[in-house]
């Protein structure tokens, strides 16, 4: 993996006085597999993100500009405002800009986000801060059992979202029809299946992702086989298929699930 891009990012922290450390997380942080498509997840901490923010002139200093995405997130009500950067000869790059005293508290309170438990490394740390920052656990990726509520909600969510998908075809809606078949009721499934899989392992396997991204790999072929059901083209008959498949795979998994934690299945 070439680092090049990497490089000159922290060379420039360093000429930056606003920027007091640089903490990379993520796959390239972590023990987890990367390839030359794997992006820099890249936590900035600095005096004053708005300098950052309001000039984005600053992105060019690395590679060429394709595109870049302005985002924000928040952590503990604290607006975090980021930069997704795609360069032409690098993977992306992410810049969200911490106020320094989140970091600090961080430190302080002893308590590791989740987003560094898998790992991280420090890339720059201007003011000798992160000597005494938690070590990784690498237990961010466990999938942990659902309480009973959160079971049925699942369940009954996803079955409402069936119907509408089976409303709109039923009206020839196919367009809105697709929205609703690829929006919600593919995260309903998603974390029925991620359930499935974690309780195979007794709720301690951190090796299946939370977004699924290496679901393939993880679940049982069968159930992988099941994944082709799910999907269809833009068409009305083979967009009921994938419906009948989704609900098909759904009934079999939650079945399986609700037996394995003596929660009573709906109408069942």
């Amino acid at each position: 993996m070439n680092h090049s891009i990497l490089n000159k990012i922290i060379n420039w922290a360093e000429n930056e006085s606003e920027i007091r450390t640089l903490i990379l997380e993520g796959s390239q942080a972590s023990n987890s597999q990367t390839d030359e498509l794997s992006d820099y997840d890249l936590n900035v901490f600095v005096v004053n993100p708005d300098k950052y923010i309001s000039d984005n002139s600053w992105i060019n200093n690395f590679d060429q500009v394709l595109v870049y995405q302005k985002e924000k997130f928040f952590y503990k009500n604290i607006e975090i405002l980021t930069r997704l950067v795609l360069y032409k000869n690098n993977p992306r790059v992410d810049f969200p800009f911490w106020p320094i005293n989140v970091l600090n508290e961080i430190i302080e309170n002893r308590i590791l986000p989740e987003y560094y438990r898998n790992g991280y490394k420090v890339l720059l740390d201007k003011d000798k801060i992160t000597n005494n920052i938690m070590l990784p656990n690498y237990d961010g990726f466990i999938i942990t059992q659902p309480t009973e509520d959160e079971l049925l909600t699942t369940i009954y969510n996803f079955w409402f979202e069936a119907y509408s998908v089976a409303k709109y075809l039923k009206r020839d809606r196919l367009w809105f029809a697709k929205i609703l078949e690829n929006g919600p009721i593919k995260g309903f499934m998603l974390r029925i299946i991620l359930w499935n899989e974690s309780s195979k392992y007794d709720w301690n396997n951190n090796k299946i992702h939370s977004q699924g991204k290496n679901l393939e790999t993880q679940v049982d072929i069968d159930i992988k086989e099941s994944f082709k059901k799910c999907f269809s083209k833009y068409d009305k008959s083979d967009t009921w298929d994938s419906l009948f498949g989704m609900i098909e795979l759904f009934k079999r998994l939650t079945y399986e699930l609700t037996m394995k934690m003596n929660v009573k299945y709906p109408n069942d």
